[in-house]
């Protein structure tokens, strides 16, 4: 390939260098903005169900025992029901991501002779 195009190996080097670094980039700033949609809904969570508690308690508190009873443990059920389906919803995840690298594990690497593409000669026979 150099003889064809001088410096066309430096060329396909900082190519693919620069991708990587982008790819990398890109890749951070996804894994930033999960863990920011997380803590946002932990937050949002832990607010709607503080003032679930609260409110049944203040319920509770004015003369409806049963009323604030139901809505304290409504949200406790809302809570508990959350939190199994993220566990759920993370094993689901890590198992389709276990099947997916197991499928690729299994695949044999693409064989591709570049360099006879480009008109090179052919290999030496052992």
């Amino acid at each position: 390939m150099e003889r064809v195009v001088p410096g066309a190996a430096k060329l396909i080097l900082e190519s693919y260098l620069t991708q990587a670094s982008n790819r990398q980039n890109n890749e951070n700033k996804i894994v930033s903005a999960n863990i920011e949609a997380r803590t946002l809904g932990m937050k949002l969570g832990a607010t709607l169900s503080s003032l679930g508690i609260i409110g049944g308690c203040v319920v509770a508190a004015t003369g409806q025992p049963t009323a604030g009873v139901s809505i304290v443990a409504a949200t406790a059920v809302i809570l508990a029901t959350s939190f199994v389906k993220a566990l759920l919803d993370q094993g689901k995840d890590l198992a389709d991501k276990k099947s997916e690298m197991n499928k690729q594990a299994k695949q044999p690497p693409a064989k591709t002779d570049h360099f006879a593409e480009a008109g090179s000669p052919p290999k030496a026979k052992e």
